[in-house]
């Protein structure tokens, strides 16, 4: 061993060393972190070399990736190979990021869940022969309520003093993705727009969509066309969103409606809200409307005192005919 900056060992003291190194090395758990760039975020347990003498294990899981949406599951085949002469047992624990490696149980093999997140093995205890290699199913299943997003979940295999780690990378995604060309836009009162709806399939999903459109507060007409479509594995389909103002809807304040269209199918629904902002009405407009109004109301109470008049007429008229017919 040379050390710069220092004098070199006797040879005795040199051997000495190495071995004081071995014996205090040997002592200690051996682990291996063998998730790469994935661990990147994950807490760094130490990787503590040994000589070529100790036996180990190489732990795989394939794929790395996985997807799923709320309430579903996906799988990860784990192969465990000899390394040298390594035989023997190897447990495994499932956790989220720890700040070291769990204790895996002496009563049975276990894991631990993440928050969001359930796991379950095949086998939970593999048993490698010599120069061969043994494997398992991992299944990671999202409960109901796990939100969107991307989690990182370790896989821990224990064998004696050695551990080998693996880092799964779990997306929750929902199983349709619902855009707009537009998700805001200005629509004069007495005038109308179209909005394009594409509806997107995710992790194979297909059948038939349907859509429903409302505004709130109320008052604006709204409408899907059409109002059902059929959507396959990983595909896109369209749909049109057409959106009314009434002209009554007539007042000197811009106006903001929130238009929500939902789309739903086999239990799965998905939501896209578009903001309709209806610019307010000139002044002068408004009071012509309003005095429009009050000439349409006055107009119509001349015409019913015509009428009612009219008919007071002729009842009295028939009245009199009558006594002077008798």
């Amino acid at each position: 061993m040379i050390v710069e900056g220092t004098p070199l060992l006797s040879a005795h003291r040199a051997v000495t060393v190495l071995l004081i190194l071995v014996v205090t090395s040997a002592s200690q758990a051996v682990f291996h972190d063998d998730a790469g760039d994935l661990n990147a975020n994950v807490p760094n347990f130490g990787h503590i070399s040994l000589s070529s003498e100790i036996d180990d294990f190489n732990m795989t899981v394939n794929p790395q990736s996985l997807a799923m949406h709320p309430s579903s599951s996906a799988t990860s085949t784990v192969e465990v190979r000899s390394l040298g002469s390594f035989s023997g047992p190897v447990s495994f624990i499932v956790a989220p990021p720890p700040a070291s490696p769990p204790v895996p149980s002496t009563a049975s093999p276990s894991y631990l869940a993440t928050t969001g997140f359930s796991a379950s093995m095949r086998q939970f205890l593999l048993d490698v022969p010599p120069g061969g290699y043994a494997t398992s199913i991992l299944t990671i299943s999202a409960n109901a309520s796990t939100p969107f997003g991307t989690y990182k979940i370790i896989l821990f295999g224990y064998s004696g003093s050695v551990i080998h780690n693996e880092t799964l990378s779990v997306s929750v995604v929902p199983l349709l993705r619902m855009d707009t060309s537009i998700r805001q836009a200005e629509i004069q009162q007495g005038s109308s727009m179209s909005f394009k709806l594409t509806i997107t399939s995710i992790l194979d999903f297909a059948g038939e969509v349907h859509f429903l459109a409302t505004s709130g507060p109320s008052g604006l007409d709204v409408s899907v066309d059409p109002p059902t479509v059929e959507l396959r594995a990983n595909e896109s389909s369209e749909t049109v969103v057409k959106v009314y103002v009434p002209g009554w809807l007539s007042t000197e304040k811009e106006g903001v409606w929130s238009i929500n269209v939902a789309a739903v199918s086999r239990g799965v629904s998905e939501d896209i809200v578009i903001t309709v902002i209806t610019p307010p009405f000139p002044s002068i407009v408004v009071s012509f409307l309003e005095l429009a109004a009050v000439l349409s109301a006055s107009v119509l109470v001349v015409i019913a005192a015509v009428l009612y008049g009219t008919t007071r007429r002729k009842n009295r008229h028939s009245e009199l005919w009558t006594s002077f017919a008798n």
